[in-house]
């Protein structure tokens, strides 16, 4: 459960409306549950489902961490390309694909 000080911290994972990020869970922090449902229920958030929310920073990574491979790959290839003209910058898709492989097999 939340704990004060640190907020409230909601888990979030990209839909498939996200494109190349969907499937990758991340975190947030919001002052309180009210700005997080406010935030949330205000709209333009189809790209993020709700994984777990009032949850401690421990949980978070953890449930981060449980994102598949192939989505942190896909991101990372969205990242590299251009979105007016489509073509890949395959000198950072590189860049992006060594981060991929440092934080992914890095995990403990």
């Amino acid at each position: 459960m939340e704990r004060a000080m640190d907020g409230y911290i909601v888990a979030l994972r990209y839909t498939a409306a996200a494109g190349g990020y969907a499937g990758v869970v991340i975190w947030r922090r919001f002052q309180s549950k009210e700005i997080f449902d406010a935030w949330f229920n205000g709209g333009g958030n189809e790209e993020q489902e709700v994984v777990e929310e009032g949850i401690c920073p421990e949980r978070a990574i953890k449930l981060c961490e449980q994102t598949p491979l192939h989505s942190f790959i896909t991101a990372a290839v969205q990242e590299s390309t251009d979105p007016v003209t489509g073509r890949m910058n395959h000198r950072l898709v590189e860049d992006r694909l060594r981060q991929v492989a440092r934080a992914y097999w890095g995990r403990s």
